[in-house]
């Protein structure tokens, strides 16, 4: 994993930065940011979860492959969309031009096949990469990290935004490895939680959690919520990693990178 850190840093990546820059933007747009995860994210995994439900209840496992893959398909596609608008919300946000709802959600479905193509690219890419022996797979995720803010602010093709994103975070990969890391453990840490507590509430009531029952239907859409949830903070704080990379990489501030949209 040598190649992980090659190229010192130019200036001192702040790792607690991005974190506080990440929370700072969802703060301030909360509402406006957790309406497009849950109409990207919430609603999809929301469908699923009862489909799936529905499926076993009603057929048995014989279709629940069929179920499933629709479901990320689906899910796959809502999730570039959210990527792309809360990128530009993002952009609009920290430049102080403020976020406005149409030009996010325009820039997401604008943006939407350039995304689509990077996704299957990366994602095939980071399979290959863990396949073999797991550690070239982990280094691809981090050179291709902010592929998606590439796409979206500087309007690269699909292989060359792959490109710049391995050239923005060479020399930090090891801060960038801890970020995700960090993120990752509290998704786990939030998702463990909705599942302890709903177990326990489904124990006590004698109710099943997986179920098309009232308590089943609660479940699925807390733990939908809870998935937007996890996808806007991720969402996010690509984007934010992306601006910390400008910013040290080459100096440039949100306002210049906001230009490229005037």
């Amino acid at each position: 994993m040598a190649d992980i850190t090659a190229g010192g840093p130019q200036e001192r990546f702040d790792f607690g930065r991005v974190v506080g820059q990440t929370f700072s933007l969802i703060g301030r747009n909360f509402v406006l940011f957790f309406v497009l995860a849950l109409l990207f994210v919430g609603v999809p995994q929301f469908g699923l979860l009862y489909a799936q439900s529905y499926m076993t209840q009603t057929q048995g496992l014989g279709g629940l492959w069929q179920v499933a893959l629709m479901g990320v398909v689906v899910m796959m596609v809502s999730a570039f969309v959210l990527q792309g608008s809360l990128t530009r919300a993002a952009v609009d946000d920290l430049s102080g031009s403020g976020v406005k709802f149409g030009a996010a959600l325009g820039d997401g479905f604008r943006y939407f096949f350039p995304l689509l193509i990077v996704g299957i690219l990366v994602t095939l890419g980071i399979y290959i990469g863990l396949v073999l022996l797991i550690i070239p797979g982990i280094i691809l995720a981090l050179r291709w990290s902010i592929t998606a803010p590439v796409v979206v602010i500087e309007r690269d093709g699909p292989t060359r935004s792959m490109g710049r994103s391995a050239e923005l975070t060479e020399g930090h990969r090891w801060a960038i490895f801890g970020l995700f890391l960090l993120y990752l453990i509290a998704a786990w840490i939030m998702q463990i939680v909705v599942g302890a507590v709903f177990g326990a509430l489904g124990v006590a009531r004698g109710s099943p959690v997986i179920g098309l029952s009232t308590f089943g239907l609660v479940f699925m859409g807390v733990s939908a919520a809870v998935q937007a949830l996890i996808t806007l903070i991720s969402t996010v704080g690509t984007a934010a990693l992306y601006f910390e990379l400008r910013r040290v990489k080459e100096g440039v501030g949100v306002e210049q990178i906001a230009s490229v949209f005037d």
